[in-house]
């Protein structure tokens, strides 16, 4: 057990930050399926915004759904931050059809 005398606790699951494998999003089981510290719900691939274990095409749609359409968001939200520069915009749309289709650089949530 670690010490965490103000019992922080940032996604108020009633686990404190200094324990929580990922402290901004709600996991209250802490699963860890690989066993390297990160919860199973932090650990996506970056890119991956339909989370489909895969960085495509269907990616940009489900962008363009969530901003432009009213469609689901990502989740976790930054899946989809593929220009690394927080929040999602059309910037990151551009930046995922250079990566996929114009030899540009990865996605870096």
């Amino acid at each position: 057990m670690i010490d965490n005398e103000d019992k922080s606790d940032i996604d108020g699951e009633d686990v404190g930050d200094l324990c929580d494998n990922c402290v901004n999003t709600y996991n209250p089981d802490q699963t860890d399926t690989n066993q390297d510290n990160i919860s199973d719900v932090c650990e996506f691939i970056c890119g991956d915004a339909d989370d489909n274990g895969k960085s495509n095409i269907l990616d940009v749609t489900y962008i363009i759904s969530y901003l432009y359409k009213g469609g689901p968001a990502p989740d976790p939200i930054e899946r989809a931050d593929s220009d690394g520069i927080g929040g999602i915009n059309i910037l990151d749309i551009s930046h995922q059809i250079s990566y996929l289709y114009k030899g540009g650089a990865a996605p870096i949530c």
